[in-house]
């Protein structure tokens, strides 16, 4: 089932409180995707935020600083060559998977393809336009899938963001699923990303250039400030630092991080178990059945 987690707006009284968008149930009822939605719940946490996308989405110059991951462009090939499991793992502090032992992009995203072209089988033919790998025209969710393939690899390179930590956060927000409806306070896309984060736009006659607005909304955030813009798991990567992603997916999720020592700690905003979620499916966890910790 669809998580449909309701979140107020920050320093709104409830009595004030704007609706939130909710996900169609009837359209999502054979979906088991299980939408986030991440939310800034410490305004304080954004005070160093200065977005890395111009107000027309192009990128600014990069300045991200950490270093939890090996630089690209070897992430996407080191790393394990084989991954798959329905074993779900109870991670916690101190035993999170490192980025070494994580199967390489091409596991992972090898694992998933199938899933995620079915998670699409509803898009009707779109134009893909000139930022297509078939040239344009007519797409199946198939070519859809190698597009968004395409552009999560140049979305990490644009910005060191690993893309297997990128392909995870989709998995888990959205299932790789283009028409994810947006959540929470204005949460949208394949990353379910921070406010005026974009929904998908196959009918613009640029799939390509939609389906990469999207990541890197999720990514780099949104132009503005909180409560029309916001944070992507770049800055908290930035934020929180070291040489694990751990606390910057919690933020990302949450807005901060309640309890370092504790990841789980959610201060009742976000979902308990997003990190050891993400954690499995970086280390090949098909999805399928999740555990209990």
């Amino acid at each position: 089932m669809v998580n449909s987690r309701l979140f107020a707006l920050l320093a709104v009284p409830a009595a004030l409180a704007l609706p939130v968008a909710r996900p169609d149930e009837h359209s999502l009822a054979k979906c088991d995707i299980h939408f986030e939605k991440p939310v800034v719940t410490n305004p304080e946490e954004l005070k160093s935020y200065q977005p890395t996308q111009n107000d027309d989405g192009g990128s600014t110059t990069n300045s991200s600083s950490y270093s939890f991951a090996t630089p690209l462009p070897q992430s996407p090939s080191s790393g394990s060559s084989t991954a798959g499991t329905s074993t779900y793992q109870c991670f916690s502090n101190g035993n999170y998977p490192a980025p070494s032992t994580w199967p390489t992009f091409a596991a992972l995203w090898s694992l998933h393809a199938s899933a995620i072209t079915t998670a699409n089988s509803a898009v009707s033919a779109i134009d893909t336009g000139s930022g297509s790998v078939s040239g344009g025209g007519s797409s199946s969710s198939s070519t859809t899938t190698q597009i968004l393939h395409d552009k999560i690899l140049l979305v990490a390179s644009d910005t060191s963001v690993d893309a297997r930590l990128i392909l995870a956060t989709i998995l888990q927000e959205s299932g790789g699923r283009l028409d994810a409806p947006c959540t929470g306070t204005g949460n949208c896309g394949l990353m379910q990303g921070p406010p005026g984060s974009a929904s998908y736009d196959g009918g613009s006659g640029d799939a390509a250039a939609s389906i990469e607005q999207m990541i890197r909304d999720g990514v780099q955030g949104t132009p503005g400030t909180w409560p029309s813009g916001g944070p992507g798991l770049e800055y908290w990567l930035d934020v929180y630092g070291g040489d694990e992603p751990w606390k910057a997916l919690r933020a990302y999720n949450t807005g901060s991080v309640p309890d370092a020592g504790d990841l789980s700690v959610t201060n009742g905003v976000g979902t308990e178990s997003y990190v050891v979620d993400v954690a499995n499916r970086l280390v090949g966890w098909d999805g399928v059945q999740r555990g209990s910790c």
